[in-house]
């Protein structure tokens, strides 16, 4: 998260969660950025902080693996 984080502040974003995501390798268009806040941002204040972390990376990585499933069965 340190490494997103580019302000300083302890909280990532949305441009920060764009760019992380980018980082990684991942081009996700901004409406899976907003659908990812959305979700894991508890206190509603827009940014992830350090403690909704942990559900940011576990909702990624189920929505990467629901991906995987449906382009499996697709072919």
């Amino acid at each position: 998260m340190k490494r997103a984080d580019r302000d300083g502040d302890g909280r990532l974003s949305k441009e920060e969660l764009k760019q992380a995501f980018r980082q990684l390798g991942s081009h996700v268009t901004d409406w899976r950025v907003f659908r990812c806040l959305r979700h894991v941002d508890t206190d509603k204040d827009g940014l992830i902080s350090a403690s909704e972390f942990d559900a940011l990376v576990k909702y990624a990585v189920s929505k990467y693996q629901q991906t995987r499933t449906e382009k499996d069965r697709t072919g």
